[in-house]
This record gives C-alpha cells, structure tokens and sequence, in this order.
C-alpha cells in the first residue's frame, strides 16, 4: 500500500510541477504582448544582407547621395571620397582638389548636394565648393561665423550649429554665400 501511495504522490508532484511551469510560462507571455511594450522578442535574421561592400577603413562616412550614386567622406584623409554606385557594382575614388589649402585643418567635412559638393570646416572657419564633374574645390568663405557643424540646404545656404559666446550653449543659424550673411536662432523664435 506504501509503494502506491508513494507513486501516486510522485505523479501527482510531476503533473502540479509541470502545470506550475506552464501556467507561469503563459503569464510571461501574456506580460510581454500586452503589459510590457518595452520588453521585445526579436527572431533571429530579422535583416539580411543583399549586397555589400568593403569599404578596407572604417574611417568612411555618408556625404551625399545622386541619382544611383552614394558619395563617402573620409575623416582621416578628408580630401579623398568615394563614389560607388546603388548597385555597389562600381567604386570610384575621388581626389579633392582645394585652391587654397594653407589653413590649420581640424576638422574637415564633406557634403554633397548635386550638382554641388562642399568641404566645411568650422574650427578654422571656411568653406570650399566646387561641382561633382571635376572635384575642384574654390574658397567661398573664410573666417566669421565659427560653427561645430553645418549642412547645405540648396546652393549657397547652410544651416549650421554654433556655441553662443555668453552661455555655451548650442545655437542653430543659417548662412548665405552669395550674400554673406548670418542669422543667429538663441532660443526657438528668437533672433539675435
């Protein structure tokens, strides 16, 4: 009679252990679909490679992009720039020639903004531009405003960030080539 009651004890334990676990396992479930949207269970090879292409530095960085083209700036040689094509079939190496190049260069970046392609820097502060068939890069301004980063946005305007000179702080303004001229935002709506 021992022996029965003890196997029936024995079955009874695994069957509650057994329905513990998957009574647990289906709250837990139930927790990350509809209780938790923070938590999130990603399958294995969601992204899948099509096409790729070694770059050889890790130095390279987007500049710009034309019709089938993406253009890479490089921050160690930042007058050397790729331009490979949307079906990463064909790579072009570009060399940037600037008419002037005396200035202590800290921090240069390439954009492209087809038919246009611009060499920034705001520590020295300049700025070079040129046109994508020859890759000749002419100064179109030097000294004021210093900027820590600027974009084009159409042929000669940029928006750039700056650091105000009383607080620090960031401070977003745009800038005009044709016409030098700056206009400085401090806060959202506030000109100064």
């Amino acid at each position: 009679m021992k022996l029965k009651s003890f196997t029936f004890l024995i079955v009874l334990t695994s069957l509650l252990a057994t329905g513990l676990v998957w009574i647990l396992y289906v709250s837990s479930e139930r927790i990350m679909q509809k209780e938790n949207p923070f938590i999130r269970s990603f399958p294995p090879h969601i992204v899948e490679y099509e096409k790729q292409i070694d770059l050889k530095y890790n130095s390279y960085y987007f500049a710009g992009t034309d019709e089938g083209t993406v253009y890479l700036g490089n921050n160690t040689a930042p007058l050397h720039a790729l331009a490979i094509d949307t079906s990463f079939n064909h790579k072009i190496e570009i060399k940037i020639l600037p008419e002037k190049s005396d200035f202590k260069f800290r921090a240069v970046q390439l954009r492209v903004l087809p038919p246009d392609f611009y060499l920034l820097d705001g520590s020295v502060p300049c700025i070079y531009s040129g046109e994508i068939y020859d890759w000749k890069a002419r100064l179109k301004l030097e000294g004021f405003p210093y900027f820590t980063s600027a974009e084009p946005i159409g042929s000669n305007s940029f928006v750039f960030r700056s650091n105000s000179i009383e607080s620090g702080e960031n401070i977003l303004g745009t800038l005009k080539l044709d016409n030098p001229s700056v206009n400085l935002q401090q806060k959202f709506g506030q000109n100064i």
